[in-house]
């Protein structure tokens, strides 16, 4: 299994970025979102287990295109695969 290092700085920061992206543009719907963000969040400050995580996101973009919400403007308009490339560590670490 593939596990990032603990508060893998990248990943916070792209996540802030997606929380922000909620709250300016989510309206009534942020809740939910931010429900996913938060376990999103404790992955990877646990540690993310990567197939995990991907899972997450998916869910979190899946939600957001059902709530016909701009994905550029949440920092999800890619296939979540490629937005977690974006970020990961430049190697894996075992866990």
């Amino acid at each position: 299994m593939d596990y990032w290092p603990p508060y893998h700085e990248p990943a916070l920061r792209w996540l802030a970025q997606v929380e922000r992206g909620i709250h300016r543009h989510a309206g009534e719907r942020t809740g939910a979102l931010i429900a996913i963000t938060n376990a999103i969040e404790y992955q990877v400050e646990e540690g993310a287990h990567v197939p995990t995580v991907t899972e997450l996101v998916a869910a979190l973009r899946s939600l957001a295109v059902a709530y016909h919400l701009d994905l550029k403007a949440l920092h999800l308009d890619a296939a979540p695969h490629v937005l977690l490339q974006g970020v990961q560590p430049q190697t894996d670490t075992p866990r």
